[in-house]
């Protein structure tokens, strides 16, 4: 009998029992949906706000949106938006950035409170424009936006509290404001 258990191979001692867990459904189900999270993060969401958010701006309000690079990391909860640009119709520029970094944090569920760690705005221009009629170009675009619904007295409804915000730190680097007056 001795013989026999030394002629045989040593399989490390747990090998079916870390194939069994290999191979539990569950197991599998965790590594794919990270697997698809870590994708659709880093590259699905990026593709579709460079491809989409522009069509959207412009069937919603007649605008022209330039997008950059958008980078996201799923992971970190940041957000990373180079060479945005809005014009107006006639191709004016209304406003735009050279870069924003947005640094949301998961405090937010603790806190229940939407919690930004950073925002970082670099290079902000914004070109407002008074026509000939006495309007100002953001006017425009404001009055384009959708109505909302007037809200209830908060003695009525508790769901009308003031967002709750909290933001660690913010940071505006060389913004430019140019004003036209063309009436």
């Amino acid at each position: 009998m001795e013989e026999r258990k030394e002629a045989e191979p040593k399989s490390g001692g747990n090998g079916p029992a870390r194939r069994r867990w290999l191979c539990n459904r569950w197991t599998i189900a965790a590594v794919l949906t990270l697997l698809g999270y870590t994708l659709a993060g880093f590259l699905l969401a990026p593709w579709l706000l460079n491809r989409y958010l522009p069509r959207y701006v412009d069937r919603q309000f007649g605008h022209q949106l330039s997008l950059g690079r958008v980078r996201i990391n799923p992971f970190l909860l940041t957000l990373e938006v180079k060479d945005f640009g809005l014009d107006d119709a006639a191709g004016e520029p209304l406003l735009g950035y050279c870069r924003l970094l947005v640094d949301f944090e998961l405090e937010s569920i603790i806190r229940r409170a939407w919690v930004f760690a950073d925002i970082i705005l670099e290079i902000p221009a914004l070109h407002l424009v008074v026509d000939q009629t006495g309007r100002l170009n953001l006017n425009k675009l404001l009055a384009k936006l959708p109505a909302t619904a007037e809200t209830p007295a908060p003695a009525q409804n508790e769901a009308a509290r003031p967002v709750r915000l909290l933001l660690k730190h913010f940071a505006l680097t060389e913004g430019a404001l140019h004003f036209s007056d063309r009436s």
